[in-house]
C-alpha cells in the first residue's frame, strides 16, 4: 500500500469515526442495544428515530447524544421541572397531579418504563428536555416520583373506595 493510499485510507477512518459522533452512522436502540434505529424525521438539529422491535421513540439534537423522544413517561414526568434547580422538592406534588391527570392503568405503565432507566441508565435524561437540574438530581426525583405514584397505586388497590370516588355504604341501594 503505498503512502496516499494510507493517507486516503486514513481520512476515510477519519470521516466514518466524525460522521458517526455527529449522530450521522448507524444508531442502536438504547433498550434492545444490538438493533439499528429507523430514521423517521429529521429537522434542523435534531432527528428522529424509531426501534423495529420495542417501538420506543428516539430523538437525536445536533451535539447531544441519543435520548427518548417527547411523550416518553420520563419525559412527560420532566415536563413540569425543566427550570427547577432542584426539582426533588416538587416530586410529591407533580406526583400527585399526574394521579390526578392520568388513569392508573396509565400511570402503572409510565413507572416501570422510568423505572428501567433508573435502574439500567442508557442516556443522560437531564438532554431529553434540556432540563436545567443535574444529572443526579433528576434522577433522584424520578425516583422520588415513581415511589409516590407506586405508594398511592398500592393504596387504591388495598382501597378501591378511596379513588373511584365510590360510596361503599350506598352498594346496596
Amino acid at each position: 500500500m503505498t503512502e496516499t493510499q494510507k493517507y486516503l485510507q486514513l481520512i476515510g477512518e477519519w470521516r466514518k469515526c466524525l460522521a458517526f459522533s455527529l449522530g450521522f452512522g448507524p444508531q442502536h436502540c438504547l433498550r434492545c442495544k444490538t438493533v439499528a434505529l429507523i430514521r423517521i424525521e429529521r429537522h434542523v438539529g435534531i432527528t428522529f428515530f424509531a426501534c423495529p422491535n420495542c417501538r420506543r421513540d428516539y430523538a437525536l439534537q445536533s451535539g447531544k447524544r441519543l435520548t427518548f423522544r417527547w411523550l416518553h413517561p420520563i419525559s412527560l414526568a420532566l415536563y413540569p421541572v425543566i427550570f427547577d434547580d432542584s426539582p426533588t422538592e416538587r416530586a410529591a406534588a407533580i406526583a400527585a397531579m399526574f394521579l390526578k391527570q392520568n388513569a392508573a392503568e396509565i400511570l402503572e405503565l409510565y413507572v416501570p418504563e422510568i423505572r428501567l432507566e433508573l435502574d439500567d441508565p442508557t442516556q443522560q435524561v437531564r438532554d431529553i428536555l434540556n432540563c436545567c437540574a443535574s444529572e443526579q438530581e433528576l434522577r433522584k426525583y424520578l425516583r422520588m416520583f415513581c415511589e409516590h405514584v407506586e405508594a398511592h397505586l398500592s393504596d387504591r388497590s388495598h382501597h378501591p373506595e378511596k379513588s373511584s370516588g365510590r360510596d361503599p355504604s350506598r352498594d346496596n341501594l
